[in-house]
């Protein structure tokens, strides 16, 4: 399950470099990890 959340994380983190929203994705990964 933890895997399976990472591969998620990653898609995400694809899909925000993409649009240039990397404000929005660091703020989300750091929730993530705390």
């Amino acid at each position: 399950m933890r895997k399976h959340y990472r591969v998620e994380i990653m898609a995400l983190w694809e899909q925000k470099l993409q649009i240039g929203d990397k404000a929005t994705l660091f703020m989300e990964l750091g929730q993530g990890i705390t």
